[in-house]
């Protein structure tokens, strides 16, 4: 025949793909065979407990208790969870009501009738992706779910209770039914489906770390999420870590003594070689500083050296109703408003010109004390 459903199961489980059933097994090709999504992928399977010691839960009052991946490295730099711990937790029937299959979803049934909406479909809180004993160290396998020595061999048990607390029967032997870890499924075997009075329940630990789908989407691997995520750096150890610690410790000091306002974006730093250490700044050359980043009496900056302010462009504006004391003052044009009304100088030495043109007039008011010669040029006047 052309078509054998067993042979074909076969070499799919042998990385094998199926043609025809006129080739044996071993001349068939070897391939690709299973279609695994992202979200299948466990990214945290080396942080899921390996031995009854790392397993924190076994009873009752534990149920949706969470362990972290810190209980398996506890130098993990930022903890994750890992496993969730579902205690007797009550499953919902098929829908043809034959009580053959049952289906492990969030919600539980809340009588024997309420049942999934269909078979064919998946539910909406249909749980998946349950640990099975594989996980655990050979000698630790036998180990259940409610031992004292925890393990991931599930529970499953037939009761007439409503409510978990209430259950008085002894657990299920595993040779009675069948359980799809990856889906949440349970199959009874013939000869042991539950009454029709009977709830079946279940204790078992559900993976809940973190997927090459969920990593993708958050952009701690590959380059999905935001191009501003830096999550992943939480999960750098060794020399990464190493490095990035001695990157903090030698920039934390470039930007301390830096008073308040001189700094308002990236843009205004622009080499960091012009800081000579923490405490002092090196104004030899300053250029290119905005407009208004100096201001306010507080802020003036003394002891620049020769050189560093010259040129209209760097005149210091803004001293309008300011008091300006200096020792001795120097400039090219000194010009004084004709709004001042008090002033007081004083010349002890060299000489001074006052106008500069025959038509220039000046006014005095008071007494003038002339110690030397006096030379008029010309003299108009009734009387002098």
């Amino acid at each position: 025949m052309a078509y054998n459903s067993n042979n074909r199961s076969e070499r799919l489980l042998q990385g094998r793909r199926f043609t025809t059933d006129e080739l044996t097994l071993t001349q068939e090709a070897f391939t690709d065979v299973f279609d695994l999504g992202a979200g299948e992928i466990y990214t945290d399977d080396g942080l899921i407990p390996t031995g009854s010691t790392q397993l924190p839960y076994s009873g009752s009052s534990q149920d949706g208790g969470i362990v972290s991946g810190s209980v398996v490295n506890p130098s993990i730099g930022t903890d994750v969870a890992v496993l969730k711990y579902w205690y007797r937790h009550k499953l919902r029937p098929a829908k043809n009501g034959n009580r053959e299959v049952y289906y492990f979803t969030e919600s539980e049934p809340t009588s024997l009738t309420d049942t999934v909406g269909n078979d064919g479909l998946i539910e909406s809180d249909q749980l998946t992706n349950f640990i099975s004993s594989k996980y655990i160290i050979a000698t630790d396998s036998p180990n259940t779910t409610e031992g004292l020595q925890p393990g991931y061999k599930i529970q499953v048990f037939k009761s007439t209770a409503a409510s978990a607390g209430s259950i008085t029967e002894g657990a299920s032997s595993p040779s009675e039914f069948v359980f799809d870890y990856k889906t949440g499924v349970l199959t009874w075997v013939d000869g042991n489906i539950p009454t029709s009075n009977q709830y079946v329940y279940m204790t078992v630990y559900q993976y809940v770390g973190r997927t090459l789908r969920s990593q993708i989407d958050d952009g701690s691997i590959g380059g999905g999420g935001s191009s501003t995520d830096i999550s992943a750096l939480n999960t750098f150890t060794g020399s990464a870590q190493t490095s990035i610690d001695a990157l903090n410790a030698a920039t934390s000091s470039y930007l301390t003594s830096v008073p308040s306002g001189t700094i308002s974006g990236s843009q205004q730093i622009t080499d960091f070689g012009f800081i000579s250490s923490s405490s002092e700044v090196d104004f030899t050359s300053i250029t290119n500083v905005p407009s208004g980043l100096v201001s306010g009496s507080a802020q003036i900056i003394a002891g620049l050296p020769d050189g560093v302010v010259s040129g209209s462009a760097q005149t210091v504006a803004n001293l309008v109703g300011q008091d300006v004391v200096v020792t001795s003052l120097t400039a090219e044009t000194y010009i004084i408003s004709s709004s001042v009304t008090f002033m007081t100088t004083s010349f002890s030495s060299g000489s001074t010109i006052f106008g500069d043109d025959i038509t220039d007039t000046h006014q005095m008011t008071g007494s003038l004390f002339v110690s030397g010669s006096i030379s008029f040029y010309e003299i108009d006047g009734g009387n002098f």
